[in-house]
């Protein structure tokens, strides 16, 4: 018990964290995209899926074939060790048109960041509930936040499964209460 409460405790909240910080950072250096769920707040539940499918957290993914298949050239036996790639799934052209572009008006619900099939997320409805609140959130209250550096200095830690910031530095001013 010990064991699958600590499994939650991690496997909820480094890759929440890290999508979060992610998604802030596509929208930051991305103001056409920042834009579009301040104009039209009913993009929020589609764009939050695009910006899990472009910066979600999950890079790299590890399975084991329960069974013999063959894709294009290549034969996996069933045992074998296969490292799927996410990014490589979410740019697939048979899938997604220019897929390595950010696009919140898109369609992206066949996104594969919270795993398929018995490798499901359970954690996916809360996952999609605090994303979806922490960006409404930073999208109403700071209306002026932006990177405080060049998009260019930021840096992403060295971790080949999980994509996450070392840090995201912005900046903004404060709103003075009416009255």
């Amino acid at each position: 018990m010990v064991a699958t409460a600590r499994m939650m405790l991690i496997a909820g909240y480094e890759p929440t964290g890290s999508f979060i910080s992610n998604a802030v950072f596509s929208l930051l250096s991305r103001p056409d995209q920042l834009e579009l769920p301040r104009k039209d707040p009913e993009l929020a539940g589609r764009g939050l899926e695009e910006l899990l499918r472009h910066a979600g957290p999950g890079i790299l993914v590890v399975r084991f074939a329960n069974e013999d298949v063959e894709i294009g050239p290549v034969q996996i036996r069933a045992g074998d060790q296969v490292l799927l790639d996410m990014d490589a799934a979410h740019s697939d052209p048979a899938h997604f048109t220019d897929g390595e572009r950010l696009d919140q008006t898109r369609d992206s619900g066949m996104h594969l960041q919270f795993g398929h099939g018995i490798h499901y997320c359970v954690g996916a409805p809360l996952a999609r509930v605090e994303g979806q609140i922490a960006l409404e959130s930073l999208v109403r209250r700071f209306p002026g936040l932006r990177l405080s550096v060049p998009a260019s200095a930021i840096s992403h830690s060295k971790n080949p499964f999980i994509r996450s910031l070392t840090a995201l530095p912005v900046e903004f001013e404060a709103q003075r209460p009416e009255g």
